[in-house]
C-alpha cells in the first residue's frame, strides 16, 4: 500500500455551501460500436489485452454496462465491440481509467485500423442487471454501518451511537444513495426509499447530487448564506463507489480497503457531531485551511525540515522503552516545536499554533480509526455475507499478514505532515496509558498536544 490516497482524505467547513448541488438532465445510456482490424501475427496477443481490458472495466466500473466483443469467423482479424455505458459521463470516465490506458499502449502496434461509430438503441432485451447493481450498493452501505459498531466496540466507543450518526452519500456514476438522511434533506431532494433494515434506510436521487467527479470527505454548511442548504450544521460523509475510487486511488484492490477510507471520514463526522467542538473550530479554526498548513510544508523547506525532526522525536519516543528517553525525546519534540511556530510567526506573519492543533487532533485521529481498522481486518472471521453480491470483496484476504511497518504513510511526514504526527502523538498517549477519547471533542480547545505535554500533571 502507498501513501497515494494522503491526499484525498479532508474536512471542509465554510461559511457557504461545501458544494452546491446541481440538477442535470435525465441520463441515458451511451452506446457505440467499436470495429477494429487486427494484425493477424498479434491477433492472440491482442485478444489477450482486450479481455483483460474488458473484464478490469466490467469489474471496476459501475458505469460500464456492457462490453461484448466478436470476431468474423471469414476474417479473425476483423474484430467488433459493441459498448453500453450509464451515460457520456461514464464513457469518459472509462478512457481516463489505469487499466484502459494499459489496453490502448498494450496495444498500439497491433492495430490496423479503428472505426468508433456511435449507435442509437431500438429495443435492448436484458435480464435486470439494475437490481443486482443496486443490491451491492446495499450491502456495502450495510456493511459500514455494520463496521461502526465494531469500530464502537474495539477501538474509540461512542463512534456508533444515535447521537453522532452521519448521513453517508454514495455517489456512482449517475446517481446518488442516501442512508439515514436528515429530514431537511428528505424535503430538499424528495429522493426515492429504495432499501432499508433495522440500522439504515437507503434513498435515491435519480439524478446525482452534484457534478463532482470524485468524493471522499465529511462536509458541513455554516453561516447566515448557508441557512437553506441541506448540510447546513449538518455534516454529511460523502464517498464514491469502491468502482469510481479504484480509477482515482490505484491501490484500491478491494471493497475493504475503500472502507479504511470512508471510516476516516466517517470520523470527521463523529468530531462534528460534538457541537462544542464543531462551534470552536467554525469560529476559530475554518478561516485557515488545512492547505495552508500543507502549503507552508511544500514551499517552505526550513519548515519542513523542523517538522520532520520533531517528528522523529515523537518516534523515538514510541520506539523507546526507557521512561527517562521517552520523556526526553517528548520534551524535546515540544522544544523544537515551540521554535519553528516562533519562527514561522516571524518569517511568515501567521501564528499557526492554534491551527496546527486542532488539524493535528482531526487528521491525527481519523488516522487512527483509520489503521485501528485494518488491524482488525487482519483478525475478522471470513465469510463475510458481502462476498455474495460484492466481486471486489477478499474477505479480508489483504490484510492477513499486516503490518504497520508496511504503511509507512500512516507515521511518516509529507506534505499532509499533521496526519502523522497526530497518529503518532496518539500513538503515545496509548503508550502511556493516557486516557484522551472521552476528552477529545467535548470541549473545543482541547487538542492531543495538550494532553501529552500535560501528561505529567
Amino acid at each position: 500500500m502507498r501513501p497515494t490516497r494522503l491526499f484525498l482524505t479532508f474536512i471542509t467547513i465554510s461559511t457557504t455551501l461545501f458544494f452546491t448541488p446541481k440538477v442535470s438532465a435525465q441520463n441515458e445510456n451511451y452506446l457505440r460500436i467499436a470495429r477494429i482490424v487486427v494484425d493477424s501475427a498479434q491477433l492472440e496477443s491482442y485478444k489477450a489485452a482486450l479481455k483483460e481490458g474488458m473484464e478490469a472495466a466490467v469489474r471496476l466500473e459501475a458505469g460500464v454496462l456492457n462490453l461484448s466483443a466478436v470476431y468474423e469467423k471469414a476474417h479473425p482479424t476483423h474484430i467488433t465491440v459493441f459498448e453500453t455505458y450509464a451515460d457520456m459521463a461514464a464513457y469518459k470516465l472509462h478512457i481516463q481509467t489505469p487499466h484502459f490506458n494499459k489496453y490502448k499502449t498494450a496495444v498500439a502496434g497491433m492495430v490496423k485500423s479503428l472505426e468508433l461509430i456511435d449507435v442509437a438503441p431500438i429495443a435492448l432485451a436484458v435480464k435486470n442487471r439494475n437490481m443486482n447493481v443496486e443490491q451491492i450498493i446495499f450491502d456495502r452501505i450495510d456493511y459500514v454501518f455494520n463496521l461502526k459498531s465494531i469500530i464502537d466496540q474495539q477501538v474509540w466507543r461512542g463512534f456508533n451511537d444515535a447521537q453522532f450518526d452521519v448521513p453517508l452519500v454514495y455517489y456512482t456514476d449517475s446517481s446518488s444513495y442516501i442512508a439515514n438522511p436528515t429530514p431537511k434533506f428528505l424535503k430538499t431532494f424528495k429522493p426515492i426509499y429504495v432499501f432499508g433494515n433495522k440500522n439504515i434506510k437507503v434513498y435515491k436521487t435519480i439524478n446525482r447530487l452534484d457534478s463532482v467527479l470524485f468524493h471522499m470527505e465529511t462536509g458541513m454548511s455554516s453561516g447566515d448564506d448557508a441557512k437553506n442548504s441541506y448540510n447546513y450544521n449538518a455534516p454529511f460523509m460523502n464517498c464514491s463507489s469502491f468502482e469510481i475510487t479504484a480509477t482515482r486511488v490505484p491501490d484500491t484492490r478491494s471493497t475493504e480497503y475503500w472502507t479504511t477510507m470512508v471510516m476516516h471520514e466517517y470520523f470527521h463526522g463523529f468530531q462534528f457531531k460534538h457541537k462544542t467542538f464543531s462551534d470552536y473550530v467554525i469560529k476559530n479554526i475554518a478561516h485557515i485551511s488545512e492547505d495552508s498548513l500543507k502549503n507552508i510544508y511544500v514551499k517552505e523547506g526550513w519548515f519542513k525540515q523542523k517538522v520532520d525532526i520533531e517528528n522523529g522525536f515523537l518516534l523515538k519516543a514510541i520506539e523507546s522503552t526507557n521512561p527517562l528517553e521517552i520523556n526526553k525525546n517528548i520534551d524535546t519534540f515540544f522544544i523544537k516545536r515551540k521554535e519553528r511556530r516562533l519562527e514561522t510567526k516571524q518569517k511568515l506573519n501567521l501564528d499557526i499554533e492554534n491551527y496546527e492543533k486542532t488539524y493535528e487532533t482531526m487528521e491525527g485521529t481519523a488516522r487512527y480509526v483509520e489503521y485501528s481498522l485494518q488491524v482488525l481486518f487482519a483478525n475478522l472471521p471470513t465469510g463475510n455475507k458481502l462476498m455474495q453480491s460484492d466481486p471486489n470483496f477478499q474477505d479480508y484476504k489483504q490484510f492477513k499478514n499486516y503490518k504497520m511497518e508496511n504503511d509507512p504513510w500512516l507515521y511518516t511526514t509529507g506534505k499532509s505532515y499533521f496526519y502523522a504526527t497526530g497518529f503518532n502523538i496518539v500513538r503515545l498517549l496509548d503508550k502511556l496509558q493516557i486516557e484522551y477519547k472521552t476528552k477529545l471533542f467535548n470541549k473545543g480547545e482541547i487538542s492531543l498536544e495538550q494532553l501529552l505535554l500535560t501528561r505529567n500533571k
